[in-house]
């Protein structure tokens, strides 16, 4: 789940001028746009799947601010789930962030900027699109839809990871589709040549829950929510 603070503010970022308002907060809470300029990139980008994009800025003032994050979103409609974390900066009078595309699904993409300071966070969408193109990352062929399980009975799952470097796959469950609250639990994990194996629903409360793929390299993890619910009903197998 994305950090929650005091107060958003939401602005239209330029390709030439990212945020161009004043720096500061203010009375009722809510946070001016913090001048940053987005130097690079200008215009669209396409890039194959694995390959980094660097993000160049300039910011005045950039000791009001905390953090600056970079995600990259799928419709640009901010804090639907469909945004994710890209690269990660300090404020600083020139910066710049690069972006790992290696567990980024094919696709065109808008890049939000997210600016903290204390208590306040300014958001907003630069006017580009980044394209990552190759095959997709990963290929969950079991379960292939929606599944019903009572309790104790089992669920297949497989797959297949189409990229190198990784170390772990790990499969869980989440109930609100809310990352990093508490409430997903892990029902599986696999080596990444090998995923394929049978999960038991047995001590599961029943409810339903989006299943969740989490791939991992060495120093890294990327989180992704499928499109598969899975629901365990109440009750027990006959003996």
């Amino acid at each position: 789940m994305k950090p929650t603070l005091a107060a958003i503010a939401v602005f239209l970022l330029s390709s030439l001028c990212v945020a161009c308002g004043g720096s500061g907060s203010g009375g009722d809470g809510t946070a001016e746009v913090p001048p940053l300029e987005l130097v690079s990139p200008t215009e669209d980008v396409t890039v194959a799947r694995g390959e980094k994009v660097l993000f160049e800025a300039v910011m005045s003032e950039p000791d009001r601010y905390t953090s600056v994050e970079f995600y990259y979103d799928e419709d640009a409609e901010w804090d639907n789930g469909n945004e994710h974390a890209a690269a990660f900066a300090l404020p600083a009078a020139s910066f710049t962030a690069e972006w790992d595309t290696v567990a980024v699904n094919p696709g065109e993409y808008r890049i939000a900027v997210v600016v903290y300071q204390e208590g306040v966070r300014s958001i907003g969408y630069a006017d580009f699109t980044v394209t990552v193109t190759g095959d997709e990352l990963f290929t969950l062929t079991s379960p292939a839809e929606d599944v019903t399980l009572r309790a104790g009975e089992s669920m297949h799952i497989e797959g297949e990871l189409h990229s190198e470097g990784f170390v772990k796959v790990e499969f869980m469950l989440d109930p609100d589709s809310q990352w990093g609250n508490g409430n997903e639990f892990t029902i599986a994990e696999f080596e990444p040549d090998d995923i394929s194996g049978d999960w038991s629903s047995e001590g599961t409360e029943a409810g339903s829950y989006t299943l969740v793929i989490v791939l991992y390299r060495e120093h890294d993890r990327f989180i992704g929510y499928t499109d598969r619910t899975v629901t365990v009903e109440p009750g027990t197998l006959p003996e």
